[in-house]
């Protein structure tokens, strides 16, 4: 038999309130415009346990992590306007515990992820609950496994990483009879707010506002030009397409290339997304960690802000365009850190300086796991890339987005396999203006374009018509991009 039951933990630690960071302010405003009601941008993350340990052990090290990381215990007031953050010195959180006998035993660990998936269903009370759900499952009273649900806003996916390798090493050392490890400090939410209002902090947020201001000028007023289709039920679908042959093309065409993965990636995308509009500038949105800097290297907290970057598909070749891009990808990186008003406040500006509002709907996330240090992955030879896209297989999945298009570049674990030799590009679409049949076109458009350029290198005159993507509208194969100039703001360059 299995059931849940609840325990109830005490804690205690450095209480404050002051104001939100940018990026909670982000995060919030997100939350609020599109789904404020929901869990859509909860996530969870877990682990199995080692043995030898005691219900006791593992709620002791959730207690000593709540203590030690301000975000899990904040909470939120939006007051005329304005967020704030209050991290809570003292109080009890609800840990669910889930019992198995050991007849459950084969299928414990089914019934563990489909209650965590459950429990992360339910949207959070920011402004009365604490902003973290743990999960114990036990088989006949052994801890098996570990997870938690947090909302975005308090966490994002690389402080949830940390979370879970906190947990999981305390706990190992806990099992082998060793003391928890003493870890460094790191930076809280409200010593990031403090910054943020700092000389330093109005410096940085100076400089990201240049990058906004030269990046909007090149910047096209949408991606999706044309009159759009009748939206599908529902409007916003996605899928996914598992590749060997793409992580191989990209880790072969990163080294070639001297680049980032990611920006091998971002090129692909922004090529075959203006194949399928006929613009010769793609414009995206980066979704960036902003942990460059020691002091938030392991912060527990919502860093991630979006920055937009302008792809110039005239720039050359293949090749070429990946290097700039790669260029301007590094300048987004330094320049992610902002007052989120002040970006919008620029969009708003840019759209009345061009008469038309400009649709930041386009995204790239890169989450996959970073490489370990030193790793170098092999060049792969166009005959071992190409032997390898018959096995690519696409399927549909969850909306995780509700924006025109957006692009999440994963590995492979997280979705559709546990194999780790693929990578996974999942497209989350608005169907008015990438129909549902078209989300699997575009993404094996990434694959195909990435696999030809392992082969040859591809001119920019080639570069549409090597996606294979059907233009919107029809119309046969996709030509070379629109020559014409870009409507821009004024004093910008087209």
């Amino acid at each position: 038999m299995v059931r849940i039951v609840r325990r109830r933990i005490p804690f205690s630690g450095r209480a404050g309130e002051g104001p939100a960071t940018w990026a909670q302010r982000q995060m919030w405003r997100l939350i609020q415009q599109r789904m404020p009601d929901s869990a859509f941008y909860d996530h969870s993350l877990g682990c199995e346990l080692p043995g030898g340990l005691t219900l006791e052990d593992v709620l002791s090290q959730i207690a000593r992590l709540v203590e030690r990381h301000d975000s899990l215990r904040t909470l939120f007031r939006y007051e005329d306007g304005v967020l704030t953050q209050r991290v809570v010195g003292s109080g009890l959180l609800d840990v669910a515990v889930l019992l198995a006998d050991g007849a459950e035993e084969p299928h414990s660990r089914d019934l563990f992820l489909a209650h965590q998936a459950e429990m992360c269903g339910t949207g959070f009370d920011l402004a009365a609950e604490p902003p973290f759900r743990p999960l114990v499952g036990l088989v006949d009273g052994t801890p098996r496994g570990l997870g938690f649900c947090v909302p975005h806003v308090a966490a994002d996916l690389p402080a949830s990483r940390i979370v879970i390798e906190e947990l999981r090493t305390a706990l190992t050392a806990v099992a082998a009879g060793e003391p928890p490890p003493v870890l460094p400090a790191a930076r809280r939410p409200l010593d990031e707010a403090a910054f943020e209002r700092s000389e330093r902090g109005r410096a940085l947020n100076e400089a990201a506002l240049r990058h906004w201001r030269a990046q909007l000028a090149r910047l096209p007023p949408t991606m999706f030009p044309g009159p759009g289709v009748a939206a599908a039920d529902p409007r916003f679908q996605s899928g996914a397409l598992e590749s060997r042959a793409m992580r191989l093309a990209l880790d072969t065409l990163a080294a070639r290339y001297r680049v980032s993965v990611s920006a091998v990636a971002l090129t692909a995308i922004a090529a075959v997304l203006g194949a399928y509009s006929g613009l010769p500038r793609c414009g995206l949105q980066l979704i960036v960690g902003n942990r460059f800097v020691p002091e938030l290297r392991r912060a527990v907290l919502n860093a991630i802000q979006e920055v937009p970057v302008a792809v110039d598909l005239r720039a050359g070749t293949f090749q070429e365009v990946a290097r700039a891009t790669f260029r301007t990808a590094l300048a987004a990186y330094r320049n992610a850190r902002y007052d989120p008003d002040d970006a919008d406040s620029l969009v708003a500006e840019a759209g009345r300086a061009r008469g038309a509002a400009i649709e930041l709907g386009c995204y790239f996330n890169d989450i996959r796991r970073p490489a370990e240090p030193g790793a170098v992955a092999a060049a792969a030879t166009a005959e071992e890339v190409r032997a390898a896209v018959p096995a690519s297989r696409f399927a549909a999945t969850d909306p995780q987005e509700r924006e025109a298009a957006y692009f999440v570049l994963m590995d492979t674990p997280d979705v559709l396999s546990g194999r780790s030799a693929s990578v996974v590009l999942e497209l989350c679409a608005d169907t008015r203006h990438i129909p549902p049949p078209v989300i699997e076109e575009v993404l094996r458009g990434v694959e195909r374009l990435l696999v030809a350029a392992v082969e040859r290198e591809i001119g920019p005159e080639e570069l549409p018509a090597a996606t294979g993507v059907t233009p919107a509208g029809g119309g046969g194969p996709a030509q070379p991009a629109r020559a014409g100039r870009l409507p821009v703001a004024e004093g910008g360059a087209a």
